[in-house]
């Protein structure tokens, strides 16, 4: 099995798909995403919206985005069930909690350190206000 991840250790992505690759011992090839033109070149050829990680797996000819997806992908290379449970009922237990966090979780942690680090500017505190009351929303949500 021959699989080439496009990511960068910053990419909280990348690293979700990267503690799947590890979990199920999958062998695979790191290409890192470092912005140089030659590297966003090939890279945008696998990922036409520039987003990590991107995954190719050689021996099945095929591409593979967006890290929920690839997760599902890599468990299913790797006999199944491991990390999406071959439950039904489960298994959406699991797909709803990937996407709290990912949303709700990630998305309102990242634009308050986006914010807060002044690069959208100078800080909204109105914004980041926001985002905290909803980031505590999903954790009342995950913790309930």
């Amino acid at each position: 099995m021959s699989l080439i991840v496009w990511s960068h250790p910053y990419s909280a992505y990348g690293q979700k798909t990267a503690i799947a690759l590890y979990e199920l011992d999958l062998p695979f090839e790191l290409k890192l995403v470092d912005g140089s033109p030659e590297v966003m070149e090939d890279f945008l050829a696998v990922s036409p919206f520039a987003k990590m990680p991107a995954l190719i797996d050689t021996a099945a000819d095929r591409t593979v985005l967006e890290s929920s997806i690839l997760i599902e992908y890599l468990d299913r290379l790797a006999g199944g069930g491991r990390l999406i449970p071959t439950d039904p009922e489960a298994a959406l237990e699991v797909r709803f909690m990937d996407r709290i966090l990912d949303i709700y979780v990630g998305g309102n942690m990242n634009r308050i350190i986006f914010n807060r680090l002044g690069r959208a500017g100078t800080p909204n505190e109105t914004a980041m206000a926001q985002d905290a009351a909803e980031l505590e929303k999903a954790w009342d949500l995950l913790e309930a």
